[in-house]
């Protein structure tokens, strides 16, 4: 961190002497700083009461002002990528104001004879020190990856949680700062102390922690250099423990069923219990199940499938296939090439994925049901109902996961995955009697 100040201190070194107006200000304050610094050799020479005097008038003027060099001290730095605060900023605020005064003796030189006016070394320091790269921040690296990965809103509110609770407690935020020591500090804090008010679950800690360890990866593929990986603990939980909580993540069977029932029955917007019913018998992310399109719908085979086009991971890109259900239920609400298979007022807000969301949070609450029916928990039971039986990269491939078949499909690829399709999903009919709303209008 010092590096990074002192590197910081020469670029505002090098800024000062570029601009004639703060090159006045540092010239009249570096004026005064040794105006004052030869009263006091001054009346070091006199009696004491002369001495008291100028002590007493410089701490004065120095009380005035601290408040104020506090303030431009952190401006200065925070536009250099250093936002600092307690220690750390009072020790970078004396390096600045050495800078400072070293910048404004030199244009006093420069007023005077002009080209002639010879640097201090300590000003050829300063001016080295500032053509060192500027010092990388970990939320730069992180607007990078969010940017470049084109990260859903829970993923960039994951980073941010992450950088907050990094920051409170390493108090630091370059990217050189993530090492083997503040990792596993940061994780050992978040655990027992947490960075809220209250520790944080095993698997909350250890996912903040991976958050952090990944943007030293993401910035070493982007500028090419290589870094050494920091080796942290990750906290561990018993096998049962964690088999239990992945477990409870899926959706459950009669709640899907009571869900689709009441969706069907009670919601003026069809488009609601086409959506479950797309959920829950495909492997779809809710990001990727909002942004299809009629379009998509393609034939192979005599098979239909969603040729997905957009996801959150390369890897997401991928056939999607429709089981036996979606073809009976889906395929007749068939619309227009240009608009969404889920045509609907989600699609007019901000976040999708949230709208729908919020829905399978009201549905939960007003059906009192038992387990989990958000959009990720149809993935989980997704993966459950395609268990250990199919092969690991046909499984894989359906999910949208790193590690599955090749890019290019064979016919014979492609049949598997129609035929594994149908193993998802729940065994459900529409309601014999159908009381249902007036029909919204997308």
């Amino acid at each position: 961190m010092q590096e990074a100040v002192t590197s910081a201190v020469g670029r505002i070194y090098q800024e000062v002497l570029a601009s004639p107006h703060l090159l006045q200000s540092a010239t009249e304050a570096s004026r005064s700083l040794d105006s004052e610094d030869d009263q006091f050799a001054e009346a070091s020479t006199q009696n004491r009461s002369t001495v008291l005097g100028t002590i007493k008038s410089h701490k004065q003027r120095a009380a005035n002002n601290e408040e104020l060099s506090h303030l431009v001290a952190r401006e200065l730095l925070r536009r250099q990528g250093l936002p600092l605060n307690g220690t750390e900023l009072e020790l970078a605020e004396k390096s600045l104001k050495r800078g400072l005064r070293e910048a404004g003796r030199f244009g006093e030189q420069i007023r005077k004879v002009g080209y002639l006016a010879k640097e201090s070394e300590a000003g050829k320091e300063l001016r080295e020190a500032a053509n060192k790269p500027k010092p990388v921040t970990l939320r730069e690296v992180a607007d990078h990856k969010i940017k470049w990965n084109n990260l859903s809103e829970s993923a960039i509110q994951s980073h941010e949680y992450a950088l907050r609770a990094w920051e409170k407690i390493i108090r630091k935020n370059c990217l050189e700062d993530v090492n083997t020591q503040n990792l596993n500090h940061f994780l050992e804090n978040l655990a027992t102390e947490g960075w809220n008010g209250r520790p944080l679950g095993t698997e909350s800690a250890n996912g903040m922690a991976t958050t952090i360890a990944s943007l030293l990866k993401h910035q070493s593929l982007r500028d090419g250099q290589e870094r050494t990986k920091p080796i942290y603990r990750k906290i561990k939980t018993d096998k049962r423990t964690a088999k239990l909580r992945q477990r409870d993540k899926a959706t459950k069977k009669e709640d899907v069923k009571k869900a689709l029932d009441h969706a069907y029955l009670n919601e003026k917007d069809r488009y609601r219990w086409l959506w479950l019913l797309l959920m829950d018998n495909t492997t779809l992310r809710v990001s990727e199940s909002l942004s299809l399109k009629w379009k998509d719908l393609v034939q192979i085979e005599g098979s239909w499938f969603f040729d997905l086009q957009f996801s959150k991971t390369a890897e997401g890109i991928r056939y999607v296939p429709l089981n036996d259900r979606l073809e009976k239920w889906l395929l007749p609400e068939r619309g227009k090439e240009e608009e969404y298979v889920i045509n609907n007022s989600w699609n007019k807000t901000k976040s999708p994925k949230d709208a729908a969301g919020n829905w399978t949070r009201l549905i939960e609450k007003k059906l009192k049901l038992e387990g989990r029916i958000n959009p990720h928990a149809f993935r989980h039971g997704a993966g459950g109902d395609l268990g250990y039986e199919l092969p690991e990269g046909l499984k894989k491939k359906l999910m949208g996961h790193a590690g599955g078949m090749t890019d290019h499909y064979t016919r014979e690829d492609l049949k598997k995955l129609r035929v594994a399709a149908n193993v998802i999903g729940t065994e459900w009919q529409p309601p014999l009697i159908r009381e249902r709303p007036d029909t919204e209008t997308p």
